[in-house]
């Protein structure tokens, strides 16, 4: 088995409009080590990703949202592929 070493910790980028879905989720990943950034529009996930100038490595997006699309491809300029997840039926789960 080939291992590798992760030299910084992956930065996630959380958005939805559900704030308490955001921070909880992100609350977990930060935990786990993860760089996270939360935003509650795709909008506001651009612009915070800019203002901050980091590139996302792990994307987790509720795909009703408004600019998605867009936002995916504006975020991949210059970058490797994001890995994306899908949060329509994450936050029907969600504990509390």
């Amino acid at each position: 088995m080939k291992s590798f070493k992760i030299t910084e910790p992956p930065t996630v980028l959380i958005v939805d409009q559900d704030l308490g879905f955001v921070w909880w989720l992100g609350d977990i990943l930060h935990g786990v080590g993860c760089t996270v950034v939360p935003a509650l529009s795709c909008q506001q996930a651009i612009s915070l990703m800019k203002e901050l100038s980091l590139n996302v490595d792990l994307l987790f997006v509720d795909p009703s949202l408004g600019g998605v699309s867009s936002m995916i491809e504006t975020l991949s300029i210059g970058q490797n592929r994001i890995k994306i997840v899908d949060v329509r039926s994450m936050a029907d789960d969600m504990p509390g």
